[in-house]
C-alpha cells in the first residue's frame, strides 16, 4: 500500500498537549511515558492530526491543501510511532497479543511492529534450567508471544521448589521440563517445546543440544545454577561464541541479592570472558588469600520476588534481542546487575570488552 493510500489515525496511546510555546507541541507515548517535543507554527496541522480516523494523505491534502505540507507532518509522525495504519490497527487489535504488538508499536510504525512482533513470534528459544529463574522466564516469554522453546533441565519438582518456582503441588515428583511444558500449552495451545532431561556437564553438551535443533536457535538463556552458575555459564557462553548465537545469563539469586546479565551477542558486544575479567579485577588485593568451599546442600536463603526480577530482566532483555533492531537495543551488554533486597536499590556495573580476549578479541 502506498503512503498516499494508506489511512491513517492518532495512536490511542498518544495525547498531544500544548505546552506555553506556542508553536511547540509536547506527543507524549503513555505505554513508554516517552515525550518528544515537535514544532508546528500552523494549528491547523495539529487539529487534523486530533481529528484523524481513518484519513488517507490525498484527503488530507485536498482539506489544507498542498502548502500545508501536511503530507510530510503525517509521514513524520508515522516514522515516529505516533499516529498508526488504522487498517493495520485494526488487525492488530484482533489479535490475542495485540497488548504486545501495541507496546512494541512505540518503537516502530505499524507495519513494521507487526513484522517485529512475528520475529519473536518464530523464534526459538532454549533455556537451560527451568527452576526459581528459568520457569518465570519460560511462562513471560510464551505470554510475549514467543511460540518454540526447547528446556533443558534434569531436576524433578521437589516440594522445596514451591515457594519461589512456578510449580504447583501436584507437580512433585515430576519432571521439571514436562511441568513447564503443561503450563505453556496452557498459556497457547499451539507453543511447541522440546524438553531435554539432561545435565549439562561441559560445553561439549550444550553444543550438542544446539546441534540437534533442526530449526536453530535465535537466543539462549542460562538460569541453570549446578554447579554454580559461573560455570554453567562458561560452559553455555563457550558453545554459544562458538555458534554465533546470542545468549543471556539469567543470573539469579543469593542471599539478598539478585544478579541481573550480562547479554552477549558474540562478537559484537563484550563476552562472558570480558566480563569475567572485569569482575576479577574488582576484587580487593587481598582476596587472591580467599577460596570457595564446596558444601553439600547449602540450605541457601531466598524470597520469590528475587527470583521473578531476574527472570524479569531476562524477558526484557530477550524481546530486546529477538526484535533485532537499532530501536531496541539490548541494556544489559556488557553490564551486570544487582537488586539489593535490603536497601530497594539497583546497581549497575560496566565492562568493555577486553583487547584480544581470547574468546571475543582475536
Amino acid at each position: 500500500m502506498s503512503k498516499e493510500d494508506r489511512r491513517y489515525r492518532l495512536r490511542p496511546s498518544v495525547s498531544i498537549i500544548p505546552t506555553k510555546d506556542v508553536v511547540v507541541w509536547e506527543f507524549f507515548q503513555s505505554n513508554t511515558r516517552r515525550i518528544r517535543h515537535i514544532k508546528v507554527a500552523d494549528k491547523a496541522l495539529i487539529d487534523a492530526v486530533v481529528a484523524l480516523n481513518g484519513n488517507t494523505i490525498s484527503k488530507l491534502v485536498e482539506q489544507l491543501g498542498e502548502k500545508s505540507n501536511i503530507d510530510k507532518f503525517v509521514n513524520h509522525l508515522y516514522q515516529s510511532s505516533l499516529i498508526e495504519d488504522y487498517d493495520l490497527s485494526v488487525q492488530i487489535n484482533s489479535n490475542s497479543s495485540n497488548r504486545v504488538i501495541n507496546f512494541i508499536a512505540d518503537y516502530f510504525p505499524t507495519h513494521e511492529a507487526l513484522d517485529r512482533f512475528k520475529q519473536i513470534r518464530n523464534s526459538h528459544v532454549l533455556i537451560i534450567g527451568v527452576g526459581a529463574v528459568g520457569s518465570w522466564i519460560a511462562h513471560l516469554l510464551a505470554q510475549t508471544g514467543v511460540a518454540s522453546f526447547t528446556l533443558c533441565d534434569p531436576d524433578v519438582v521437589k516440594l522445596g521448589n514451591l515457594n519461589r518456582s512456578l510449580f504447583f503441588y501436584e507437580d512433585i515428583g515430576k519432571q521439571k521440563t514436562s511441568c513447564i511444558e503443561r503450563l505453556l500449552h496452557k498459556i497457547d495451545p499451539n507453543i511447541k517445546v522440546k524438553c531435554i532431561d539432561s545435565l549439562i556437564q561441559s560445553s561439549f553438551d550444550v553444543l550438542n543440544i544446539i546441534g540437534d535443533s533442526e530449526i536453530g536457535f535465535d537466543l539462549v538463556i542460562n538460569a541453570s545454577d549446578f554447579p554454580n552458575v559461573d560455570t554453567t555459564s562458561e560452559y553455555i557462553s563457550k558453545a554459544c561464541m562458538e555458534r554465533k548465537i546470542p545468549h543471556i545469563i539469567a543470573g539469579g539469586y543469593n542471599l539478598h541479592l539478585s544478579l541481573i546479565g550480562p547479554t552477549i551477542i558474540p562478537y559484537k558486544t563484550p563476552c562472558f570472558q570480558c566480563i569475567k575479567y572485569g569482575l576479577e579485577s574488582e576484587k580487593p588485593d587481598d582476596f587472591s588469600r580467599v577460596r570457595k568451599m564446596h558444601r553439600e546442600k547449602r540450605n541457601i536463603g531466598n524470597l520469590s520476588p528475587l527470583a521473578g526480577i531476574s527472570a524479569s530482566f531476562a524477558v526484557f532483555e530477550a524481546i530486546r534481542v529477538l526484535v533485532s533492531s537499532e530501536k531496541l537495543l539490548p541494556i544489559m551488554a556488557g553490564r551486570r546487575g544487582e537488586f539489593n533486597f535490603l536497601t530497594s536499590k539497583l546497581n549497575f556495573s560496566e565492562y568493555p570488552r577486553v583487547p584480544k580476549c581470547s574468546w571475543c578479541g582475536k
